[in-house]
């Protein structure tokens, strides 16, 4: 399944934030520490963490600003926190409108509050997918949408399938729909739902792989993330086994597969045009509260020729 060569990538940065006065009173780290999503938009990139109530946007070498999507403080307890977090996990351009979606992975009851954030203005907008991932939880059980994708008329979600049981999915929507819900009832419903493509990843060691991020392909389809981690939970974490880069059709066939060298769990994939038309960039996590969320650099070409 694996193309012979694995894909290497080089380190560019950690995620080190400016935290506010009162931020850094509480004990917060001057660094985010567990990255989900990445979005690459102009000459800055925009991370969701899942342990974070913020957008944080980079640029360059300097250390990132942090904007607030849902205010208010997280415990900086890792147990109380976990409990208590919003669980940001998938970050998606729109393209044309200068705006970025933010789902949370739907794992609990209180990882249902998703933010439409403004590039433009800056303007913040809230809303639940509750009703949404009622209807996707009564399909797969276990829900955890973990990545996002827009790709012509439609949402691209991630369903991923960790645990022994679970299943990796795509979930697709009908972007008009999806966008005129939200805005007008301040909630997404499975009225836009178009369909559900169950994937088969295959496994590393014997362990499970489990889709973590989606992003487009210019030429179609989709460029995919996965990780095998050993647990038997949907939403616990486990020990980081390795992770693989691919090319995945709208149907849900994985079209190409290598393994990503990287250090620590992938969680956020995004194009990286400006070096070259097969450059892309992660962001990892390692699942430690000490150890910071990193930026690597790689280049798919070896993906593009099988």
């Amino acid at each position: 399944m694996f193309s012979a060569q694995p894909i290497l990538v080089t380190k560019l940065r950690d995620l080190d934030v400016i935290r506010s006065r009162d931020d850094q009173t509480r004990g917060e780290p001057p660094f985010l520490s567990s990255a989900s999503g990445l979005v690459g938009f102009g000459d800055s990139w925009y991370v969701v963490a899942d342990t974070e109530l913020q957008l944080a946007t980079f640029n360059k070498s300097k250390p990132g600003e942090l904007i607030d999507l849902i205010p208010g403080h997280l415990p900086v307890n890792p147990r109380a926190r976990k409990k208590q977090k919003p669980d940001f996990e998938a970050l998606v351009l729109i393209e044309g409108s200068g705006e970025l979606l933010v789902l949370p992975s739907g794992s609990k009851p209180n990882r249902q509050t998703a933010c439409v954030y403004s590039l433009t203005n800056r303007d913040i907008f809230t809303f639940s997918v509750a009703p949404l991932y009622e209807s996707l939880g009564n399909k797969f059980g276990e829900l955890n949408i973990e990545g996002a994708a827009s790709v012509g008329d439609e949402f691209i979600l991630a369903q991923r399938g960790n645990a022994a049981h679970s299943v990796n999915a795509l979930v697709r929507l009908e972007k008009q729909s999806a966008l005129e819900e939200l805005h007008s009832k301040k909630e997404l419903t499975a009225k836009s739902l178009l369909d559900c493509v169950v994937l088969d990843l295959g496994m590393i060691e014997q362990v499970k792989l489990s889709i973590t991020d989606l992003c487009p392909n210019p030429k179609g389809g989709l460029f995919f993330l996965a990780a095998a981690e050993q647990t038997d939970s949907a939403y616990e974490d486990g020990e980081f086994v390795g992770a693989v880069i691919g090319r995945l059709s709208l149907q849900g066939e994985v079209l190409s597969c290598a393994r990503l060298e990287c250090p620590h769990k992938p969680e956020g994939l995004s194009l990286d045009p400006d070096v070259s038309a097969t450059s892309f960039v992660v962001v990892t996590d390692a699942d430690d509260p000490l150890i910071p969320s990193s930026l690597y650099r790689g280049d798919l070409a070896s993906l593009l020729t099988r």
